[in-house]
């Protein structure tokens, strides 16, 4: 009994550190982009049985992600505290200036889409690509925690050239550093707009697992913890729903109903937590993807009306 007793116990030991070396080899993965590779990952769903043994045993390289196109418009290059680099796009009479900031995997390229509307309705409007991403210098992405330092970068440096009034855009990943840099300085924004943040950094990862078909449990926990440790910050408090509660301006909330990434709930609990003027539109069959590929006027609509509230136009028009 004594000898099976023992032999548990050590093939227990074996199969804990195996799935540490695993969650550990996947947080580098996931937090680090890849510059020798340049091939797009597929979705965890897209993959067949050899496929996603592959990524469970050595992780999924994602690309460093680098510009693919450049603004039409007349633009100037800007660099940022040394390390980030943004594209600047002025307005004739501009209202305001919008600051736009990318998804995880992405680069500001990624929002000119969005930045060219805001340009027609009369902003100057910065893409920013945060560190890791572009221009910016570094491989690495905290999945927006440490990338509300860039926005407070991005944000101070419009500030000094005195392109206020000042509305911020996010979308996923920029979302949630947006939201996380709002709650930490409460800075002079007149409205942010947010594109499909989630709600907690470890139901992300938890997405991610169930959509292999994976337990999320003890996976996403020992994912998160390793996160935590390669990028110096506990993953585990990386929670947007918390950060809304400390927002009080007005909010646009954009989300897919078909977002396999962040669950309806997680959006409602984002919003719920809003302290100020707020509205919530749902893009019916969208996923985690740009909306501007199949809801561009719906799209259009939505981020013009809220432009037009009383209580951005009374900030703006000041």
């Amino acid at each position: 009994m004594k000898k099976i007793l023992t032999r548990f116990i050590l093939s227990f030991c074996v199969v804990m550190v195996f799935i540490n070396i695993l969650a550990a080899i996947h947080a580098w993965r996931f937090t680090h982009y890849d510059t020798q590779t340049s091939e797009t990952p597929r979705l965890p769903q897209d993959l067949n049985f050899k496929e996603k043994l592959k990524a469970l045993f050595f992780g999924v390289a994602i690309p460093r992600p680098e510009e693919m196109i450049e603004p039409h418009e007349p633009y100037s290059t800007h660099y940022i505290g040394k390390k980030l680099e943004a594209w600047y796009i002025p307005a004739k009479n501009a209202r305001a200036t919008v600051i736009l900031f990318h998804g995880y995997g992405s680069n500001k390229s990624s929002v000119y889409g969005k930045a060219s509307i805001f340009h027609q309705m009369g902003y100057h409007t910065l893409l920013v690509d945060f560190r890791g991403s572009g221009g910016s210098t570094g491989n690495t992405t905290s999945i927006g925690f440490h990338e509300a330092e860039d926005v407070a970068l991005a944000y101070a440096y419009v500030k000094k050239m005195n392109a206020q009034p000042i509305i911020l855009c996010g979308t996923s990943m920029g979302a949630a550093a947006v939201m996380k840099f709002m709650h930490d300085q409460q800075a002079d924004v007149k409205g942010i707009i947010l594109e499909c943040p989630f709600g907690t950094m470890y139901q992300t990862v938890a997405n991610r697992f169930e959509a292999m078909h994976l337990p999320a449990f003890p996976l996403a926990n020992l994912l998160l913890f390793y996160g935590s440790v390669w990028n110096n910050f506990w993953a585990f408090d990386h929670n947007p729903q918390d950060y809304a509660r400390n927002i009080d301006v007005p909010v646009l909330l954009l989300c897919g109903t078909a977002d396999e990434r962040v669950k309806p709930q997680e959006t409602l609990n984002i919003f719920k937590g809003f302290k100020g003027p707020k509205k919530l539109v749902w893009f019916k069959g969208a996923g985690h993807e740009s909306y501007l590929n199949q809801h561009r006027k719906a799209w259009k609509q939505a981020v013009q009306s809220f432009l037009k509230q009383k209580e951005i136009q009374s900030q703006v028009n000041s």
